[in-house]
C-alpha cells in the first residue's frame, strides 16, 4: 500500500514538473525580445540592422499573434475577380482561413510550424509542398506578424527594401503598376515601410510587405507565383481589445 502511494506521488510530481516546464517555455517564448545579437539583425552592415530591429519591434507590438484566446477576423474583398467574404481563425499561432464566393469556395489550415493544408474548389484537401508550401508560409507569417516569433524569425531572411523592389518577379515583361485600394491611397510614400522576406533554406521565392509607419498596420503583400505577380491589399483596419477586423482585397 505504501509503495503504491509513493508511486502515485512520484507520478503526480513528474506531471507537475512537466506542466511547470511547459509554462516556463511558453512564457519565455512570449516574453522573448530580439536584439542585435539575433539573426537576421546581426548579419547586416552598419545601421541597417538597427533600423530593421526598430521596425521589427513596431510590428511585433502591433501584432496579435501573442494572444492566447481564439481570434476571429472577417471581412469582404475580391477573390479570382469575384466578390468574396472571408474569415480567419487564429489560436496559439495556428491558423485556419476560408474564402466564400458565389462559385469558388477555398480554404487552408496551418499547424503553427511548417505544415499547411489547402482545400481546392472541389473540396479535396491536400498538404502543400515545395514552392507551394514556401509561398503560403511566407504569406501566413507576414499576414498576422507571425514572422516576429522567435522560431519563425530564425527561418527567414528579412531586410528593409525600396519601392522599386518587386521581389523575385522573373518575367521579362514589366511588373504591373498597382493602384492603392481604399484608405491606403491616403498614406503618403514617406509613411510607408517595405520589408522583403524569403526563407533561409528555400528556393529564393520572396514576398514584399508594405506597412503604414503611422499605425504599423499591414497595407499590402506582393509575391510572384505561377508566372504572375500577385498583390493582397488590407484596408480599413479597426482594432478591438481582442484583435483586428479588416476589409481585404486580393488580385489572386
Amino acid at each position: 500500500m505504501i509503495k503504491t502511494i509513493i508511486i502515485i506521488i512520484i507520478i503526480i510530481s513528474i506531471i507537475i514538473i512537466i506542466i511547470i516546464i511547459i509554462i516556463i517555455i511558453r512564457r519565455g517564448a512570449m516574453e522573448w525580445e530580439a536584439t542585435m545579437l539575433y539573426p537576421p539583425f546581426r548579419e547586416m552592415e552598419g545601421s541597417e540592422g538597427v533600423r530593421l530591429l526598430e521596425v521589427y519591434h513596431h510590428i511585433k507590438n502591433r501584432s496579435t499573434t501573442y494572444f492566447n484566446k481564439p481570434l476571429i477576423v472577417s471581412g469582404e474583398g475580391t477573390y479570382a475577380g469575384m466578390n468574396a467574404t472571408w474569415e480567419e481563425t487564429l489560436y496559439n499561432h495556428k491558423q485556419a482561413f476560408s474564402v466564400q464566393t458565389k462559385h469558388i469556395p477555398y480554404g487552408y489550415g496551418y499547424d503553427g510550424r511548417m505544415r499547411v493544408w489547402e482545400t481546392d474548389v472541389q473540396g479535396v484537401v491536400s498538404r502543400l509542398e515545395l514552392e507551394d508550401l514556401e509561398y503560403k508560409l511566407l504569406f501566413l507569417w507576414i499576414r498576422f506578424g507571425m514572422w516576429t516569433l522567435p522560431h519563425v524569425l530564425l527561418r527567414l531572411n528579412v531586410k528593409i527594401t525600396n519601392s522599386g523592389d518587386n521581389g523575385d518577379w522573373r518575367a521579362k515583361s514589366k511588373p504591373p503598376e498597382w493602384s492603392d485600394v481604399g484608405s491606403n491611397a491616403l498614406v503618403p510614400r514617406s509613411h510607408r515601410k517595405r520589408l522583403r522576406f524569403s526563407l533561409r533554406e528555400g528556393t529564393g521565392l520572396t514576398m514584399i510587405a508594405t506597412y503604414n509607419t503611422k499605425t504599423w498596420d499591414l497595407m499590402t503583400i506582393d509575391g510572384a507565383y505561377g508566372g504572375r505577380l500577385n498583390r493582397w491589399s488590407f484596408v480599413d483596419w479597426t482594432w478591438f481589445r481582442v484583435g483586428p477586423k479588416s476589409s481585404s482585397s486580393s488580385s489572386s
